[in-house]
């Protein structure tokens, strides 16, 4: 269930998520990763100098080969998402391109792709002296049986020639046309093997809300100095885009306590534990409160996850990493930030103020937080999942 939000910054964000132009609702299909894949009506030829760009959606499977692009008539060339987020298009010849992530300079590897859910779009410029020709997207043939199927979706198909005509339109969202979605320009369509109904999705649109996206390497919040945090502290945190179950920590304290995301490695729960044993209880999404709920791990989900601090006194001083442990750096956004004692004393830290850049000030309190690392590319714009 989602929460009941309340507060200044919450409402913000529903009020922009609520704000959808019907003119930009699309569908998706997501491709179930093992039996489904596109296939086209007819082979395209991609020859020298022309470029194929891909949109993909939804992609949060980590360490597994996923086949963007297979080509038409051969086994193991095509465009793959390798393990480690590697992405490279290559035949039995060597790389047969140059690729682009979402913009990023061209080379041989595009690395690395960020298994974060949303939208990318990866583009392939084929390099001198090679030709690919395609039928399917979504799977690769190896063997004679295919493999390698992705798990997301491929939302767009596009092909150019050197000059930048546009040879090939083929979105992949209308559903209304089923299986067989058909080019706006150019005369090929393509056709789901074993299509479902249910593989529709809408795809999330951008609001006007942005999140600080830390990068799971070397980047947290520090707090301006630490709040202490007795028995019977709440702490309310509004967490954004955090898919990855690799162990990483929300909230840790100066001296000692941590909690996690997830409680183990590769799990779905939360915790928070001092010195090895329990010291919280916490409620995901105005749920119960239980000592390891479950936390959706979702790509778009604006989540509310509370922590009451019942098993020793302790003091809150950092936010997305175990700092004086130097690890478990988290990868995703936190939104805000609010401490209540049990005196009644508030604290309350949005984290969405893109003109603040890295010290992000206190609405309730005078304590403030600051990024440490801090870049200007962690502030992305958040997307509505409805």
């Amino acid at each position: 269930m989602r929460p009941a939000l309340t507060n200044a910054l919450t409402n913000a964000i529903r009020s922009a998520f609520s704000y959808i132009p019907t003119n930009l609702e699309q569908w998706v299909a997501r491709l179930d990763g093992f039996s489904q894949h596109w296939v086209l009506s007819s082979p395209f030829t991609v020859t020298e100098g022309q470029r194929i760009e891909l949109s993909i959606y939804g992609v949060t499977t980590e360490n597994e080969r996923m086949t963007l692009f297979g080509q038409y008539g051969q086994d193991g060339d095509s465009l793959n998402i390798h393990d480690r987020g590697q992405v490279h298009f290559r035949t039995g010849d060597g790389h047969v391109s140059d690729l682009s992530l979402d913009g990023s300079t061209p080379a041989i590897i595009a690395d690395p792709f960020r298994y974060d859910g949303l939208s990318h779009e990866i583009t392939a410029t084929i390099k001198s002296g090679f030709t690919v020709s395609t039928d399917k997207f979504g799977a690769a043939a190896n063997g004679g049986l295919f493999r390698y199927y992705l798990s997301g979706a491929v939302h767009n198909i596009k092909h150019y020639d050197v000059d930048g005509t546009l040879l090939l339109d083929l979105p992949l969202t209308n559903k209304s046309q089923g299986a067989t979605q058909l080019a706006t320009v150019g005369n090929i369509s393509a056709t789901m093997l074993n299509y479902t109904e249910d593989v529709w999705e809408k795809l999330p649109r951008l609001t006007d809300v942005y999140g600080a996206r830390t990068d799971g390497i070397m980047q947290y919040w520090e707090l301006s100095e630490p709040i202490p945090a007795p028995i019977g502290t709440l702490i309310e945190l509004q967490t954004y885009g955090i898919t990855s179950k690799s162990y990483g920590a929300v909230l840790s304290a100066s001296g000692g306590g941590t909690a996690s995301f997830p409680d183990t490695e590769g799990g779905n729960t939360l915790a928070y534990r001092r010195g090895g044993q329990i010291s919280a209880q916490i409620s995901v999404d105005d749920g119960a409160f239980e000592i390891t709920p479950a936390y959706p791990f979702d790509a778009v989900g604006v989540h509310t996850v509370k922590y009451q601090i019942t098993g020793a006194n302790m003091s809150v001083h950092y936010i997305n990493a175990d700092v004086p442990n130097n690890r478990w750096y988290l990868s995703g956004a936190l939104l805000s930030f609010k401490l209540t004692t049990p005196d009644g004393t508030v604290y309350e830290i949005p984290l969405t103020n893109r003109e603040q850049g890295a010290t992000q000030l206190a609405t309730v309190g005078d304590i403030n937080a600051t990024m440490i690392n801090f870049s200007t590319d962690v502030w992305e714009q958040l997307y509505s999942a409805s």
